[in-house]
């Protein structure tokens, strides 16, 4: 029988990819559409697109104590992706977006303090996720497990089958699917719709 260990997660790149290819676990029909897109005046890690086309801004953790700074970062995306989504629907037809639900967070990180915890509660539970992940190497295979906190407020969804991992990866992680032509690494002014200048009136 395979035994599971608990291993160090890794570099920040190294988590934030195994973190994409483990949003199965969450079940909420995630799509990633873009990673390490530049906000407002700091990266988010993966820029997603639920099951019912809202936004999803996901901020990553790579060490303790990082999540009450990660948390007032989630908020200031949050209304940043809330300003572009109409833009982004333009830009980017097919990802199906919807532009009348607000964007949401998932904070992902080793642990979260207390602070963190009613913070997170008092904001909503349309607002912010807190999952926990855990890095687990079974033989030869590594891989994270995603943990929502029990007492973290849950987006309201047809009840689901608790989910397992998905995978555990053999290094090197393998190729993931590319991503849509809405890229990462974008630049604000990327991520805006051209609207024709407002004519000046006559006289």
């Amino acid at each position: 029988m395979v035994e599971f260990a608990r291993i160090p997660p890794g570099s920040a790149k190294a988590i934030r990819t195994e973190a994409r290819e483990q949003l199965g676990q969450l079940g909420q029909g995630l799509r990633v559409i873009a990673e390490d897109v530049m906000g407002l005046a700091s990266s988010i890690d993966l820029l997603a697109v639920d099951e019912d086309g809202g936004v999803v801004a996901i901020l990553i953790a790579s060490e303790r104590g990082q999540e009450p700074a990660l948390l007032g970062r989630a908020i200031a995306h949050r209304a940043w992706a809330d300003e572009r989504v109409k833009d982004w629907c333009a830009l980017a037809p097919e990802l199906a977006i919807a532009s009348d639900r607000p964007a949401r967070c998932i904070l992902l990180a080793p642990d979260f303090g207390e602070e963190t915890r009613l913070a997170a509660r008092t904001l909503g539970s349309n607002t912010v996720l807190l999952v926990r992940y855990l890095a687990l190497r079974a033989g030869e295979a590594t891989g994270l497990l995603l943990e929502p906190l029990a007492d973290s407020p849950q987006p309201e969804r047809t009840p689901r089958q608790e989910p397992a991992i998905t995978r555990l990866s053999s290094s090197p992680v393998p190729k993931l699917d590319p991503l849509p032509e809405f890229r990462s690494k974008l630049a604000d002014r990327d991520l805006r719709a051209q609207r024709a200048p407002t004519p000046t009136p006559a006289g």
